[in-house]
């Protein structure tokens, strides 16, 4: 525990073992962003998707996705610049400890790029799509393969 200069007893994020409250909270709408992001993924292969209910689910699955995107830059830099975090335990191993890091980080770059597939999918194929603030419009034309790379399968082997 540390004490500032009035004499008061603080229990800091250090001294408890946990994270402090914005990476606790950061992590929890992390967690709820991604189960939206699941359940209108899911609920929209079950419906025609040719249906306003299937529309209105891939509004909300790809504006819960630029949501979950800022989200993990601002995690991120928290993270970098501000968060306290607790350390590992004396015990722990030093290659335990790296690989709880790499895979702390390599989560980090999943929940970075995933969307950017994403949106690539959309963007790549020549498509408008909405979000919660706007209608974005088609930024390319649809990329299409040529004739020359298109490959067939032939029984000539």
């Amino acid at each position: 525990m540390s004490e500032p200069s009035d004499g008061s007893v603080l229990d800091g994020p250090l001294e408890s073992g946990r994270l402090d409250d914005l990476s606790t909270a950061l992590h929890w709408v992390t967690a709820l962003l991604i189960i939206v992001m699941f359940a209108t993924a899911w609920s929209r292969e079950a419906v025609d998707h040719d249906t306003h209910l299937a529309s209105a689910l891939m509004t909300v699955h790809r504006t819960t996705g630029v949501v979950t995107w800022m989200v993990e830059w601002v995690r991120l830099v928290w993270r970098y610049y501000f968060a306290c975090l607790p350390p590992f335990s004396e015990c722990m191993p030093k290659l335990q400890q790296w690989i709880a890091k790499a895979n702390e980080y390599g989560f980090y770059a999943l929940l970075l790029v995933q969307p950017l597939s994403g949106l690539g999918n959309v963007l790549l194929r020549g498509r408008s799509f909405s979000s919660f603030i706007r209608e974005m419009p088609a930024l390319f034309e649809a990329i299409r393969p040529s004739a020359a790379c298109s490959c067939r399968l032939t029984s000539d082997r």
